[in-house]
C-alpha cells in the first residue's frame, strides 16, 4: 500500500518535460448556410486535451501550442460536429475558418433502439475527474446514453443497468435499486445522482426515471478513491439532462402505453434566456397497473437547470431534481411445500422441499392500504473558472432532502404447522409481516477541485487536488407486531389472498443517525510517452458517525454509538497504447466500506471497523474503423473482507468475506450506416470466504450473483429503403444462488425483445415486445425475505418474480 500512496505522490509531482516550440491556433466558426458566427461551439484539441468556447463573434484562439500535428474537433449543438487535421509550427500562427452544417434530425438527436457503440471516445466522469475519454482510462467503464433508453422504452434506471454486460437488477419494493455487480450486491454498488453520493444505494435510492436522464454510466470495481463511502463492486452514476447553448428553443416530447396500463408521458425543453444565458426543463410522469396484482408502481420527476456563461472562462450552473413516486406493493411470492403445489412453476431448484404454484404468479399478499412512496429534493450549484489556459477551478455545493415511508404486509409465510401465530396449516400468515419505517433525510455537502493541465512535449499531464466535506442528518422510525393482537384478517387464502388493511402501527423505536464526513484527494494522469500515461489517485477521507437509538417512549437505548474513522484509498495503473486504435490497460485499487454502508441497521454490539477490499483488473479496449466496430476485453480479481449482512429486523451481522474473479467482453459494430449489432459476455466466480469469526458460508456463492451473462443485440433501419427500423436483443442469465446456504438456486432463463419502428421526419412512432416468449423466471432475491420461518418468528419466504410478455406503442417527437 504505501508503494501505491509513493506512486500516486510521484506521478502529481512529476515535473513537466523541456518545453517545446510552441505556436498559437485562431480562427471562427461560423453558420455554414448562412456564415453568421456561432456562440458556444466547442473547439477542442484532442492530443493536447484542450478546449475553447467561441463568443458572440464566433472567436477562438489556442496560446502556446506545441508544434505537431493534432485532431481539431468543433461541436455546438444543433450542428453537425466537424473535425479537422491540423499542423502546428513554431513562430507561425494557424488561422481558422471552420463552418459547421446544420445537423440532420438523426444527427440532432439519435434515437435508435440498440446502443451503437461503447463510447470509448466519450468522457466519463464516473470513472475520472480529469476529463478522460473512456479508452484512457485503466478501468472498465459503460456508458448507454438517453436516446437509446428512450427507445427502448427503459422507464427505470434499473432497466438500462441491465443491459451492460454481467449486470442484474433487483426490484424488491424494500430495496428498488439493488445491483449484481462482479460477485457483490446492495450496498457495495454505490449508485449516485449526477455524481452525488446520497446515501447507500439500497436504502435510498429510487427506480428513477430515464426521460430526464442525459446517460448512465457504470464504473466496475472498487471506486472509494473518486466517490468515497464503499463503491466495492461498481459505482453506477445517473447524469441528469442539463441546460446547453442554443440559439433557439428545442422541444421533444415522448408518449407511451402498453400492457397493464402502463403509461409513461413527458416533455423537455432546452432554450435560450439571453447570449450567455440558458435554460433547460424536463418533466415526466411513469405509471401502471402493475403485472402482479394491485402492484401499481408510479414516478413523477421534474429537473431543471439554468447555465449562464457571464464571460468565455467562467460558468455558472444551478439545477433543481424533485422526485415523487410510489415503488410498487409486489414484495414477492410465497415458497410453498411440494405436496401443497399443484401446479409447479419451474423457475427454482431446491433442496428444501419447497416449489413455487403458478397459480399464485400474479397474486399479491400485500395489504390494501400498501405504501412505498417517496419524495425527494436536490439543488445544486456548480461553478467553474478558467483561472488560466492550464488551471481551472471546480466548486460543487449541494442541498438534499428525503422522506421515505413503507407500510405494508411484506412478509408471508406459508404455515407448515399450527404454531405460535399459525392457527391452521395451509394458510399465509402475515402477523409478523407487517412492517412500517420512515425516512427523513437531509444531507448538505460541497466539493471544490482544482484541475491543472500542463504541456508534456506535445502531451498532456492532467491532475486534479481538491477537498469535498458534508454533513449527513437520518432520521429512521420503524415498527412491526408484537402487542397488537392476532386478526382473522392476517391470515389469507394462498390462492384467494384477501388484501386487508394494515391496521394500528406499532412502533419499535426512531434511529436518529448523524454524520459529518470530510475528504482531500487527488488524481493524476501522467503521459511519460506517446504511447504509455501513467494514472494515479488517492483520497483521504475522515467521517464521525453518531448513532442513536430511542424506544417507542423516547428513551434513549444502550445500542447506540458514537466512532471515528479515519483511512486511505487509492488507485494506481497505466494505459498502453499497442496501436493508435487500440490499448491495454491494467490497474490496483481498493475500497473502504464502513459500517456506515448500512447505517440504518448498525448498533453498538455491531460497532465493527473498516473493512476493506482490493481489485486487480487488466484489459484490452479497441475503437476500430474510425469507431464503427468497438470492443472491449477484462479480467478482474476483487477479495474483500468481512461482510455485513441483515439477519434480522433491526440488525446485522458479519459473515465473511467474498472473493470474485471474472471476464467480461463487450462488442458493438456498424457493418454499414444503417446496421447496428453488439453483444456481452461476462463470467463471474465468487464464494464466501471465512472470516475469523464466521465460517458458516465458506465455499458458498453469494445470492444473486450469477456465473454467466449473455446480451445480444441488432437493430437495421431504411429496410428496402423505407423508413423502418427493425431491432430485438436476447439476454441469457445463469442460475443464482437465492440464500446464503445455497439450497435455493434461481433457475437460468433467456428473455427476447423485438420492436419496429417508423421513423417521419421530427417523429418516431415504436413498437415494441418485451419478453416474447413469456418466460416466467425468478429475478431477485432478498435473503432477510427468504427461509424466515422460524417457529419464534415465522416472517417471510418468498421471492421476487419477473415481468411476462409485455408490449407498448411509443410516439416520440422533436420541435
Amino acid at each position: 500500500m504505501h508503494a501505491a500512496l509513493l506512486a500516486g505522490v510521484v506521478l502529481l509531482a512529476a515535473p513537466a518535460a523541456q518545453a517545446q516550440p510552441a505556436g498559437a491556433v485562431e480562427g471562427t466558426v461560423a453558420d455554414e448556410g448562412g456564415g453568421a458566427p456561432l456562440a458556444a461551439a466547442v473547439v477542442r484539441i484532442e492530443e493536447l486535451g484542450r478546449s475553447a468556447t467561441t463568443g458572440s463573434d464566433g472567436r477562438f484562439s489556442f496560446d502556446d501550442v506545441p508544434a505537431g500535428d493534432y485532431r481539431l474537433t468543433v461541436t455546438r449543438q444543433g450542428f453537425a460536429p466537424l473535425t479537422s487535421r491540423i499542423t502546428v509550427t513554431a513562430g507561425a500562427p494557424i488561422r481558422l475558418d471552420l463552418r459547421l452544417p446544420v445537423a440532420e434530425f438523426e444527427e440532432r438527436v439519435e434515437v435508435t433502439g440498440i446502443r451503437g457503440e461503447l463510447a470509448l471516445a466519450e468522457e466519463s466522469e464516473t470513472g475520472s475527474l480529469l476529463g478522460l475519454p473512456a479508452i484512457d482510462i485503466p478501468a472498465s467503464i459503460d456508458v448507454i446514453d438517453s436516446a437509446v433508453m428512450q427507445a427502448r422504452g427503459y422507464q427505470r434506471i434499473s432497466d438500462a443497468v441491465e443491459t451492460m454486460p454481467g449486470v442484474i437488477a433487483g426490484h424488491n419494493p424494500a430495496a428498488p435499486s439493488s445491483f449484481s455487480v462482479r460477485g457483490f450486491t446492495r450496498s457495495q454498488v454505490t449508485v449516485l445522482r449526477d455524481g452525488i453520493w446520497l446515501g447507500p444505494a439500497n436504502m435510498v435510492m429510487r427506480p428513477q426515471n430515464t426521460f430526464n436522464l442525459d446517460r448512465v454510466e457504470l464504473l466496475r470495481g472498487p471506486s472509494s478513491v473518486l466517490n468515497g463511502q464503499g463503491a466495492v463492486a461498481g459505482t453506477i452514476n445517473a447524469v441528469t439532462k442539463q441546460a446547453a447553448p442554443t440559439d433557439a428553443a428545442q422541444w421533444n416530447g415522448l408518449l407511451s402505453y402498453g400492457r397493464y396500463n402502463t403509461y409513461q408521458t413527458a416533455i423537455g425543453v432546452n432554450g435560450p434566456i439571453s447570449e450567455s444565458l440558458w435554460y433547460r426543463f424536463d418533466v415526466s410522469r411513469y405509471g401502471s397497473d402493475g403485472y402482479v396484482d394491485r402492484m401499481s408502481p408510479s414516478s413523477s420527476n421534474v429537473t431543471g437547470s439554468l447555465l449562464w456563461r457571464p464571460s468565455q472562462r467562467a460558468e455558472l450552473r444551478f439545477s433543481i431534481d424533485y422526485l415523487d413516486d410510489d415503488a410498487g406493493s409486489y414484495f414477492g411470492t410465497p415458497l410453498l411445500p411440494v405436496a401443497a403445489v399443484g401446479d409447479p412453476l419451474d423457475v427454482i431448484t431446491t433442496t428444501t422441499g419447497e416449489g413455487l404454484d403458478a397459480r399464485t404468479r400474479f397474486l399479491n399478499y400485500n395489504v390494501e392500504d400498501a405504501v412505498n412512496d417517496s419524495q425527494q429534493l436536490l439543488l445544486r450549484t456548480d461553478a467553474e473558472v478558467q483561472l488560466s489556459d492550464h488551471v481551472t477551478l471546480r466548486n460543487t455545493l449541494y442541498g438534499f432532502n428525503a422522506t421515505r415511508n413503507w407500510q405494508n404486509a411484506e412478509g408471508f409465510p406459508y404455515c407448515t404447522a399450527v404454531v405460535d401465530v399459525c392457527t391452521s396449516v395451509g394458510e399465509i400468515q402475515r402477523y409478523y409481516g407487517y412492517f412500517f419505517v420512515d425516512h427523513d433525510q437531509q444531507l448538505f455537502g460541497d466539493r471544490v477541485h482544482l484541475d491543472i493541465r500542463t504541456p508534456v512535449g506535445a502531451l498532456e499531464n492532467r491532475a486534479t487536488v481538491g477537498f469535498e466535506a458534508s454533513t449527513l442528518d437520518f432520521e429512521r422510525g420503524r415498527g412491526f407486531r408484537r402487542r397488537v393482537p392476532l386478526a382473522p384478517g392476517d391470515a389469507v387464502d394462498v390462492f384467494n389472498p384477501v388484501p386487508g388493511t394494515y391496521g394500528p402501527r406499532e412502533l419499535r423505536g426512531i434511529s436518529p443517525t448523524y454524520i459529518n464526513s470530510w475528504a482531500f484527494f487527488a488524481e493524476d494522469s501522467l503521459p511519460v510517452s506517446d504511447r504509455v500515461r501513467l494514472t494515479g489517485a488517492l483520497r483521504y477521507e475522515a467521517m464521525d458517525l453518531e448513532r442513536a437509538n430511542l424506544d417507542a417512549g423516547g428513551a434513549v437505548e444502550p445500542s447506540g454509538f458514537e466512532r471515528e474513522f479515519r483511512w486511505w484509498s487509492w488507485r494506481a495503473g497505466a494505459v498502453v497504447n499497442l496501436r493508435p486504435d487500440l490499448v491495454a490497460y491494467g490497474q490496483f485499487s481498493n475500497a473502504k466500506d464502513p459500517v456506515n454502508a448500512n447505517l440504518f441497521l448498525v448498533n453498538a454490539n455491531q460497532d465493527f471497523d473498516l473493512t476493506d477490499a482490493q481489485q486487480w483488473e487488466v484489459g484490452l479496449k479497441a475503437d476500430l474503423d474510425g469507431g464503427r466496430t468497438q470492443l472491449t476485453a477484462a479480467w478482474f480479481d476483487i477479495t474483500r473482507d468481512d461482510i455485513l449482512e441483515r439477519f434480522a429486523l433491526d440488525s446485522a451481522t458479519t459473515i465473511g468475506g467474498i472473493e470474485s474473479r471474472g471476464l467480461e467482453l463487450s462488442v458493438s459494430s456498424r457493418p454499414n450506416d444503417d446496421a447496428r449489432v453488439g453483444a456481452s459476455v461476462a463470467w463471474t466466480d465468487a464464494e464466501f470466504v471465512p472470516s475469523a469469526n464466521f465460517v458458516r458460508f465458506a465455499g458458498n456463492t453469494p445470492p444473486n450473483v450469477p456465473t454467466a451473462v449473455g446480451n445480444l443485440w441488432g437493430s437495421y433501419r431504411n429496410v428496402a429503403g423505407s423508413p423502418v427500423e427493425l431491432g430485438g436483443a436476447v439476454r441469457l442469465v445463469g442460475g443464482r444462488q437465492a440464500n446464503n446456504a445455497n439450497t435455493i438456486t434461481m433457475n437460468s432463463y433467456a428473455l427476447a425483445d423485438a420492436y419496429v419502428a417508423l421513423d417521419l421526419d421530427r417523429v418516431r412512432v415504436t413498437f415494441g415486445v418485451d419478453n416474447l416468449t413469456d418466460t416466467a423466471y425468478a429475478s431477485w432475491t432478498d435473503i432477510f425475505y427468504m427461509g424466515q420461518t422460524d417457529p419464534s418468528f415465522i416472517y417471510a419466504n418468498q421471492i421476487m418474480l419477473g415481468a411476462p410478455r409485455t408490449y407498448s406503442v411509443m410516439l416520440h417527437l422533436q420541435f
